[in-house]
């Protein structure tokens, strides 16, 4: 730790640190979802055709392109989360998310606004190489990229936030995007594979009208929750990071899964985002059990909205913009107490 952070630490006193230690665990634990074994077969799909693209291959025949892996979702989803699990716990990666890092994979996260130049500055910082990078122009940043690949024999790009990228780009340079990286893919003596995670605004510039992108690649999309089908998981989610903590859960909290998804934006990242963040109110007030008044406070603090908007409180919760949740008409919306 820093010596800022450190002061940081101190100034917050022995509380903050209690509360820290309490919620470590919980913050450490990884929920898997239905698409977990989606993404890792993504990933085995592309370690498998590097492999055959290492092969002897017959005389006159084409040789093998690599492949990528598309992992799509809205923000809070867990896209990011899920992907590098599944690389930190792949046998193929020994050393992803270590301080000592996976040598022939190289893993960065784009910082919006960005451009196809800028990305490839990024790579070669994680690559690096720093030489006179940023005299460069995106031509020839994409040519050293390639060649430091080829050099430190790096085999996989993971890149994050992929949107940061792509969102906001005219149809020429979403051109250049695919067929920049479809270069990577189809490099003759040293393909990769790619890995991108971002939200739904990625793919259309990453697709281009002739497809050639897209049908090297397998597209996971992180679906939201359902209240349906994902009631039990969401129930056993809070019941984990609970344990983990050492706090109870109050009874009414059997029926607060619906309302908890709704105020996550069906969203398993923000679901646990938000049982955390209750649990650390449970904690700092020197509470062991954790109730609905807790999720009520995380999320009118979280949001700034009064509790007739407050999907924990309100009666019609559901009508609840949680994407604007400030900005509902407090006349249409009743609270239970209010009734």
């Amino acid at each position: 730790m820093s010596g800022t952070l450190a002061k940081f630490q101190a100034a917050l006193g022995d509380k903050a640190i209690e509360v820290d230690n309490r919620l470590k665990q919980a913050r450490q634990r990884f929920v898997e979802t239905a698409n977990y074994d989606s993404i890792v077969a993504g990933i085995d799909e592309i370690i498998s055709v590097l492999i055959r693209s290492g092969l002897t291959r017959s005389p006159g025949k084409r040789a093998q392109e690599g492949k990528a892996l598309a992992v799509v979702g809205e923000s809070g989803s867990g896209k990011t989360t899920l992907v590098r699990r599944a690389l930190e716990t792949h046998p193929a990666f020994e050393g992803f998310g270590t301080k000592a890092g996976c040598p022939h994979l190289v893993s960065i996260s784009v910082r919006a606004p960005a451009t196809l130049g800028g990305l490839g500055k990024t790579l070669l910082s994680a690559l690096g190489y720093h030489s006179g990078a940023s005299k460069r122009d995106a031509f020839e940043v994409w040519e050293q990229v390639r060649h430091q690949i080829k050099m430190q024999d790096v085999r996989m790009i993971h890149i994050d936030e992929m949107h940061g990228l792509t969102q906001v780009v005219n149809s020429l340079e979403a051109q250049k995007i695919s067929e920049t990286f479809r270069s990577l893919l189809n490099s003759p003596d040293h393909p990769i594979g790619l890995i991108f995670a971002g939200t739904q605004d990625m793919l259309p510039a990453l697709f281009d009208a002739r497809g050639q992108l897209a049908r090297r690649t397998r597209v996971v999309q992180v679906m939201p929750l359902q209240e349906r089908l994902d009631g039990d998981l969401v129930k056993a989610t809070i019941k984990v990071l609970t344990d983990d903590t050492n706090i109870s859960m109050d009874k009414s909290l059997s029926h607060i899964t619906a309302r908890l998804m709704h105020a996550s934006r069906y969203q398993i990242g923000l679901v646990i985002e938000a049982v955390l963040g209750a649990l650390e109110i449970a904690i700092r007030n020197d509470e062991d059990v954790l109730c609905k008044h807790h999720f009520v406070e995380f999320y009118g603090a979280q949001s700034g909205s009064s509790d007739a908007n407050n999907p924990f409180v309100a009666r019609d919760w559901r009508e609840i913009d949680t994407y604007n949740p400030a900005m509902m008409d407090e006349d249409d919306l009743m609270t239970e107490a209010g009734q």
